[in-house]
């Protein structure tokens, strides 16, 4: 495995040409629960008349809507029997925006975020003292539950079994190159020919293989690519998971070590070798590099194998 620092970094741009792509419960009541604490705050004279008939069965709905649509739909119904003496001129300008935007949220997350955005829209002669000493704490705990179901609704969670299924037939295509396994015609950019796979590794976002001419060597690559979010933790448990997975499947003879590797999180690359004195024995083997890497606001995890260096 060579030239790791620039391979990683040359890879993220290569396989930008090739990748194609391929729930979380348990918070509805909690999302419910903050938004009638702060909708319950909110004095009933300044709403429009409708509100107050209106009123409890809103509440009795909130508090059993099942999912992010219905919430939305009653928040957005709130929202407009706001009057004009609760709101602000801004907030005038803003609703009808808003509104548009809420009707196609399909993320707790984001209904969390709009929710913080219309709270802070209410004149606080709307909402009362308790208000005043409760809002920083009420948007804290939205914001820590927003991420809470990012983290959960982002997690990359492997099947071991189907992913062993999938990667023995990558395995035991890497000696001839991945040659069974390459789809249509190269796509050449610079020192690098590409080729679509329609081998894709369960729950990864896609796969390519790339073969990258060097100075002594032309090894083609197999790379899957699995979109991890925007969450550091998240890239790191997913990494750990295929570690884990690969660890108990490895053929005899191979052993895992941590190398340095550019352009992955932290620097650190998890790399599978055949373990020899000789290093024509090793290089008769293909190998494995296992790493996360940020792009953009994203992190992506990269499963790579590569074919042997030797290939007699």
């Amino acid at each position: 495995m060579k030239k790791l620092t620039s391979l990683t970094l040359t890879l993220c741009v290569a396989l930008g040409v090739l990748l194609s792509s391929a729930a979380y419960g348990g918070n509805e009541a909690k999302y419910a629960e903050l938004t009638l604490e702060m909708t319950g705050m909110v004095n009933v004279k300044m709403m429009e008349k409708d509100w107050k008939k209106r009123k409890s069965a809103w509440e009795a709905e909130a508090k059993k809507a099942k999912d992010v649509k219905a919430m939305s739909k009653l928040l957005m119904e709130f929202e407009s029997l706001l009057n004009s003496k609760t709101i602000g001129v801004d907030w005038a300008k803003r609703r009808k925006g808003w509104a548009g935007e809420m009707k196609g949220v399909s993320a707790y997350s984001a209904y969390g975020d709009h929710l913080i955005e219309l709270a802070n829209a209410i004149n606080v002669e709307a909402m009362g003292d308790a208000w005043a000493g409760r809002k920083d704490g009420w948007i804290s705990d939205i914001k820590k539950l927003n991420k809470a179901v990012a983290l959960s609704s982002e997690a990359v969670k492997v099947d071991a079994a189907a992913f062993k299924t999938t990667f023995d037939k990558i395995w035991a295509e890497a000696k001839p190159g991945f040659a069974a396994l390459k789809v249509g015609d190269a796509i050449n950019q610079g020192d690098m020919q590409m080729w679509k796979t329609n081998t894709l590794l369960p729950q990864a976002a896609g796969a390519g293989i790339v073969m990258i001419k060097e100075e002594d060597s032309d090894n083609n690559r197999y790379v899957a690519n699995y979109d991890a979010g925007k969450y550091e933790q998240n890239a790191k448990k997913l990494v750990e998971d295929l570690v884990k997975i690969m660890d108990g499947m490895m053929p005899e003879g191979f052993a895992r070590s941590t190398t340095y590797t550019g352009g992955y999180m932290n620097g650190t690359g998890h790399i599978y070798e055949f373990q020899a004195e000789k290093f024509v024995e090793v290089g008769r083997r293909p190998s494995i590099l296992i790493g996360a890497r940020k792009n953009g606001e994203q992190y992506v995890v990269e499963f790579m194998v590569t074919e042997p260096v030797f290939k007699r």
